[in-house]
């Protein structure tokens, strides 16, 4: 492509290339374009479906709230709550504390790669479109499989003070007694 553009500007710029050097470097450059564009439309036919299938399996199983619960878990209960102290003025250093552990922990490095694949195939949607390929086929199915995964991380997140309460709730009745 690159040698393309500079035999363009060769003969256009300083007449010091010919037509039929022009004329073959175009069929070049058109030739990498189609294979880019087959390449491009292979890779969006088998994301689709391999999205839907893995938003699926997120949103179904409830792996979110489970990897929630399980990061939520891992928090040192004992150095931030006593049992001489009154539970409900800690809650909300307990709570910030559990969200550390989601952002930290497998829900948040899940999310997060979530995120980088939802803008991978935003960015293989608009090569379509700046292709000259119109709009990639079947791209409602990803805006979908985009919501269910988003609806899900925000039903998790908004869980997340009842999930620190619950803890809070178990800890104290198992140790201050």
């Amino acid at each position: 492509m690159q040698a393309a553009a500079a035999m363009l500007q060769d003969y256009t710029l300083k007449c010091s290339a010919g037509f039929a050097s022009l004329k073959s470097s175009y069929a070049v450059s058109h030739r990498a374009e189609k294979k880019a564009h087959a390449v491009l439309k292979k890779v969006w036919a088998a994301a689709v479906p391999r999205l839907g299938l893995l938003a699926a399996r997120i949103v179904d199983s409830n792996i979110f709230n489970r990897l929630a619960t399980s990061d939520a878990g891992k928090v040192d209960v004992k150095a931030i709550l006593k049992c001489d102290k009154n539970v409900t003025e800690q809650l909300p250093a307990f709570t910030q504390a559990v969200a550390e552990a989601l952002n930290q922990g497998f829900l948040g490095q899940t999310q997060k790669q979530v995120v980088v694949v939802l803008n991978e195939m935003e960015v293989l949607a608009a090569r379509h479109s700046f292709g000259g390929l119109g709009s990639a086929p079947n791209a409602e199915d990803v805006a979908e499989a985009a919501k269910r995964l988003q609806d899900s991380s925000r039903d998790t997140w908004s869980a997340m003070p009842d999930l620190a309460k619950d803890l809070v709730a178990e800890w104290q009745a198992r140790n201050c007694i």
